[in-house]
């Protein structure tokens, strides 16, 4: 008996990582979308078990376990829908949390204008007068630890004027480094042209963090050509 309660600790745990992966990798998983993955699992898990339970036992009704199942899937379900929703409210803290970073990487702009819809491409940047002065965006590269999240400022003629590491998961004392002044000042001033890391480029990587390096210089000089392209 404590095998089969075993067994099916192990499923619901399994259901519920799978949907947790799955809200991961697709943000906006509905209601359907997850009420559509629980009867698919049931799916996927009766003919199986009902299948071990008859060779096992042949005669005997297979209708306990098939419940066991469906509840288990329901319960998931549950927290899928519960995972989702926190989901949904961090990636709008998190929004509002991004918004206080552009007045702190374009100080002298009054007000941004997002291009490109709900996931913007770039903000334009306003003066009191209401004059462009520059544009701002945030890039996400992959690092040697993970994902880093950055956001940056270029000027009218499309060269850097401001970087900073909002979030990031490099190792401390080497692809953290990236984070401090005398990295990011390299690729100040800069056009695309210019922002390779040496000897193709202008930029010095840091020692034993090339890694970080490369994927913060490729982050900025990708989302400027991009920018510029979309300006025109």
């Amino acid at each position: 008996m404590v095998k089969e309660e075993l067994k099916y600790v192990a499923l619901l745990l399994g259901i519920i990582g799978s949907l947790f992966a799955l809200i991961l990798i697709i943000p906006l998983v509905t209601l359907t979308t997850i009420l559509g993955i629980g009867i698919l699992l049931i799916f996927i898990e009766a003919v199986p078990v009902s299948y071990i339970h008859y060779r096992k036992h042949k005669g005997e009704p297979i209708v306990n376990t098939l419940g066991a199942l469906v509840k288990l899937t329901l319960i998931a379900m549950v927290a899928a829908g519960t995972l989702s929703t926190t989901y949904g409210t961090t990636q709008a803290y998190m929004a509002a949390n991004l918004d206080m970073v552009l007045p702190r990487i374009m100080p002298d702009a009054a007000e941004f204008t997002p291009v490109g819809g709900e996931d913007p491409i770039y903000y334009e940047a306003y003066d009191d007068a209401g004059n462009l002065i520059g544009y701002a965006f945030f890039v996400v590269k992959e690092g040697s630890q993970g994902p880093i999240l950055l956001a940056g400022a270029i000027d009218l003629d499309y060269k850097l004027i401001a970087i900073k590491v909002v979030r990031s998961s490099e190792t401390p004392g080497l692809g953290a480094k990236i984070k401090e002044t005398a990295f990011q000042s390299q690729l100040l001033g800069l056009s695309t042209g210019d922002m390779y890391l040496s000897p193709e480029g202008k930029i010095d990587a840091i020692t034993g963090a090339t890694i970080s390096s490369q994927a913060v210089v490729d982050a900025m000089r990708n989302k400027i050509d991009e920018i510029q392209l979309e300006v025109g």
